[in-house]
């Protein structure tokens, strides 16, 4: 990607297939994987937001706060794995367990 325009300079995807015996390929292996796959990029986003709450003195990396296994907002409800709770968490335990409701508070 061009960092200045946001145009795609290149792509590609597994699986793939032989242009020259696509007979052999299944239907799915045509589909370009990083166009037409889901990907939930909660944990990815972690490290953005919690560099954004620290960047802008929000917290502390050993602020510490309770993070429920769950926090429910409108109807959407967000869970940690395994349903965990994370009692007198700090903000570093929110990247080192990847503690969802912790990424929601901040």
């Amino acid at each position: 990607m061009d960092p200045k325009t946001g145009a795609i300079i290149a792509m590609s995807g597994k699986p793939d297939f032989n242009p020259n015996d696509f007979k052999k390929t299944e239907i799915k292996n045509f589909l370009n994987p990083i166009l037409n796959s889901q990907y939930e990029p909660g944990s990815a986003m972690k490290p953005f937001t919690v560099s954004a709450a620290l960047d802008l003195g929000l917290v502390e990396p050993h602020t510490k706060n309770n993070y429920p296994s769950s926090i429910t907002i409108g109807s959407y409800t967000i869970s940690n794995v395994a349903d965990k709770s994370y009692p007198d968490a700090d903000i570093v335990s929110i990247l080192d367990n990847s503690i969802n409701t912790g990424a929601t508070w901040l």
